[in-house]
C-alpha cells in the first residue's frame, strides 16, 4: 500500500503584512532533502535568500510552492524554492543552504 500522501494546506495572510506573510510561506516547508533522511535529524540553515517578484493580491488565495534539492552531499544540502499565486504569477524565488547532522 502506498503511504505517500499529497498534503495541501491553505494559508491565510489576513491581518498580516503581505511581505511578512510571503516570507513566512517561503520558510514554511522543511528542506527538500529531508525526505531522503533515514531518520529525523537536526538541520541548521547556513544561507537563505529570497527574490520577491510580487506580493499577493488576495489574502485568501491559494498558493503553489515548489521546493527541490539541487544537491546534497557531505553534510550539506542546497535547495531552491518557488511560490506562485493561483493565476500562475511567480511571487518569489528563494535559495537555501543547510547543514545536515545525520
Amino acid at each position: 500500500r502506498d503511504r505517500r500522501r499529497l498534503q495541501i494546506q491553505r494559508h491565510r495572510l489576513r491581518r498580516v503584512d503581505p511581505l511578512t506573510g510571503l516570507i513566512a510561506l517561503a520558510d514554511a516547508l522543511p528542506p527538500a532533502a529531508m525526505v531522503c533522511f533515514p531518520a529525523p535529524a537536526i538541520i541548521s540553515s547556513m544561507t537563505w535568500s529570497i527574490e520577491v517578484d510580487a506580493l499577493p493580491t488576495d489574502a485568501d488565495a491559494w498558493f503553489l510552492q515548489r521546493s527541490a534539492a539541487d544537491d546534497s552531499a557531505d553534510g550539506y544540502s542546497r535547495q531552491v524554492m518557488t511560490l506562485w499565486d493561483e493565476t500562475g504569477r511567480r511571487l518569489f524565488a528563494a535559495r537555501q543552504t543547510v547543514a545536515i547532522f545525520v
